[in-house]
Parts: structure tokens; sequence; C-alpha cells
């Protein structure tokens, strides 16, 4: 599965398969978990291909979904934010695939707000004038969260810091003519 096996074509394939394995077989995958969160952070998010990567975050969301510890999820997301910093200025296919996976941990809450979800949203923002495709990505995470947290956000918003809420509103919301 890594980008210089065979067709990318291919390797999507293998990706529909995997997504339905993993829904599929959630209750089974305790032993592998590890293993598979690997295969797909260090193979699948960097590959070459952009639809292929977008295809594997899919993935990534719905391993962090089906996590059962959420100590273990924080911890990943806290992994995926160092190296979200630490690739910016690096190589351009190993820092999307960071914020991918800072992205899939986000959206694998769609109606929660998890305590890596406030300080992990302020970093995303950040990227947002960044290059594509990472700029296109965060975009599209901010109009599925705002989307999926909107009803309720009033409940929602208690788990941010004023601060927070703040640079949200003043990077992320979009202005109004009337105001």
């Amino acid at each position: 599965l890594t980008t210089e096996a065979g067709d990318w074509h291919t390797r999507g394939l293998v990706l529909v398969f995997l997504k339905a394995f993993v829904w599929g077989n959630q209750f089974l995958l305790h032993a592998g978990r590890e293993a598979t969160y690997v295969l797909v952070e260090s193979h699948l998010l960097a590959d070459s291909q952009l639809e292929l990567r977008e295809s594997a975050a899919d993935l990534y969301t719905a391993l962090c979904r089906i996590e059962p510890d959420p100590v273990a999820l924080s911890n990943r997301v806290g992994l995926a934010v160092e190296r979200c910093r630490d690739e910016r200025d690096g190589d351009a296919i190993r820092f999307h695939a960071a914020v991918l996976c800072v992205v899939g941990a986000i959206q694998s809450a769609p109606h929660e707000v998890p305590s890596f979800v406030p300080s992990a949203l302020c970093l995303l923002a950040t990227y947002l004038p960044g290059p594509w495709p990472v700029n296109e990505s965060v975009r599209k995470m901010f109009g599925s969260f705002w989307r999926t947290h909107g009803d309720m956000w009033m409940e929602h918003k208690l788990a941010f810091t004023d601060e927070q809420i703040l640079f949200l509103q003043e990077t992320v919301a979009p202005q109004s003519y009337y105001c």
C-alpha cells in the first residue's frame, strides 16, 4: 500500500475495502488497531495522489470514531498537532497528511466537542490562508464543523475559552456587510 505499489486506482480500491472492513469489524479490531493507525498515518495519508489522501482521511475519521479510549484519541491528536507544527515548512505532502489527521479526529465527533477540539480548531484556523490543498481541507472541515455543531452552539461553545471563540470568529466566521 505504499505510493510505489502499483496504480493509484488499485490503492484506491483497497481503501474502499478497508473502510468497509473497519466499520464491519470494529469490535474485532482491538488487537490490531494500533497497526491500522500506523498504516493509515504513515502510508495512506502520505500518498502522492490527492484523491487517495482524502479517501484515507475518511478512513482515519472512521478509526477515530470507533476508538473506545478518549485519552488514547487525545494523545493521537496531540501527536498529529506536533507533526503539523514540525512539517509546516517541510514536505508539503507530509504536512497535508498531518493536517488530515487532525481534521479526521475533529470530524470523528460530529455532535460533540471533545477536550482536544478547541485547541485543534484554533491551530487549523491558522492554516486557512495556507497553500492548497491544505487550506481546502481545512475549509471543508470548518464547513462541516459549523453544520454539525451550529444547532447546539450555545452549549458547545462552553468547551471553548473566550480567547478561542474570539479567534475563531475573527478568522473563520463569515463577515457580514451589515455589521
